[in-house]
């Protein structure tokens, strides 16, 4: 039996997995990290601030805003999708569709695609937010669409990844992968490299298959279910495989970090690690923000451990994002923290959100968005 079969009230199975898978279904999760005061060593402002409505509300959903041509795209659950001018964060349309929406906006400077609860692929017009058509893939979505030249890419929580015409939504093709019958809140977000889309799965692995046609590339498992229980077998790979000049780096729920050969997927290396979120590279790191809420550095060519940063245990961190010589992770609080790529001290800290933030900051322009679940949307620089 899937329990995702019931959309509406299935958000909540998230926060319960949260809390028991990981230790044991006698343990409890323990409280997040009390917040050590530091000596700052770099001071940021705020260059703009905005609202996208009532945010995301208690539905544990991770919207990733959209940014293209200079505008900032972005939805809350409700049904409303905002655009706002990415310089001045100031309103530029918004409109209400009138329907819960998940997985975040997708799409480029002309087109916007977003997803309903009920299972609804919907095309907007990018420049005003008018609807052009729908088609229903009957499945629900948790992760923004991706575009390859006229088609249209969506992964659903159910482990299809399907193609549409981009002009009338047409279906083009169809790939579907064994899903366990538990998986968490959310899937893998799709990357495009070259006519191959690669993503990863609830069964923990990583596949590749051709953005034209939906055929098999390659394969690779990179966790393998363990425990008696669904709750001990999850191995979900969320968030988004990491792309690099010559690999690609995947991290799994209770399972691996690994790098993949780019072209054929066969594990270069990989050492115990879970996470939920996407792994980042910067420097010659990779970084990962573990389930228990460590950041880790480890070589992306050796994979030995460069440095740990655990003064953030159990706060929910988001993927780290490389800004400048630093890094940004938020929190469950609302809190995004500053680290030095370096050694992973602490250098700034600041709290743009009344409540927490589910997806990595975005860099542009040299800038650090941050939109939390409270709907707050602010940008922010480096005095």
């Amino acid at each position: 039996m899937k329990f995702n079969a019931d959309r509406r009230s299935f958000w909540a199975l998230f926060f319960v997995v949260s809390l028991l898978v990981g230790c044991g279904s006698d343990d409890v999760r323990p409280p997040p990290a009390e917040l050590k005061p530091f000596k700052p060593q770099i001071e940021l402002k705020r260059v703009w601030k905005n609202s996208a409505g009532d945010g995301q509300d208690e539905h544990f959903l991770q919207f990733s805003p959209l940014l293209a041509g200079g505008a900032l795209f972005d939805l809350e659950y409700d049904g409303e999708v905002y655009a706002m001018d990415l310089e001045s964060g100031d309103d530029q349309w918004d409109i209400d569709l009138d329907e819960p929406l998940v997985g975040g906006v997708g799409g480029d400077a002309q087109q916007l695609f977003v997803t309903t609860l009920d299972g609804d692929l919907v095309a907007l017009d990018a420049t005003s937010g008018e609807e052009q058509w729908r088609r229903s893939i009957a499945a629900e979505v948790m992760a923004p669409a991706k575009l390859f030249d006229d088609t249209v890419i969506v992964q659903t929580v159910d482990g299809k990844l399907a193609g549409y015409d981009r002009t009338k939504g047409d279906p083009k093709w169809e790939y579907r992968s064994s899903e366990p019958a538990l998986t968490l809140r959310g899937t893998s977000q799709p990357i495009i490299i070259q006519d191959a889309v690669i993503t990863g799965m609830s069964n923990g692995s990583v596949v590749a298959v051709s953005a034209r046609d939906g055929q098999l590339f390659w394969e690779q498992r990179i966790a393998v279910p363990k425990g008696k229980t669904e709750l001990e077998r999850l191995v979900d790979v969320d968030g988004v495989v990491l792309l690099t000049q010559d690999a690609l780096y995947a991290v799994s729920y209770q399972g691996q970090l690994a790098r993949l050969n780019l072209f054929n997927g066969k594990p270069e290396w990989s050492l115990p690690i879970s996470s939920r979120t996407a792994p980042t590279s910067g420097f010659t790191n990779i970084y990962v923000s573990t389930t228990e809420g460590d950041v880790v550095a480890f070589d992306r060519d050796t994979q030995a451990e460069v440095w740990r940063q655990s003064d953030l245990s159990y706060r929910e961190l988001t993927s780290p994002v490389v800004w400048g010589n630093y890094l940004a992770v938020g929190d469950l609080e609302g809190y995004v923290h500053i680290l030095s790529q370096v050694d992973g001290s602490f250098v700034a800290r600041i709290q743009p959100a009344s409540e927490y933030i589910a997806v990595a900051p975005i860099v542009y322009d040299n800038k650090l968005i941050v939109t939390g679940s409270d709907g707050s949307i602010s940008a922010w620089d480096i005095r």
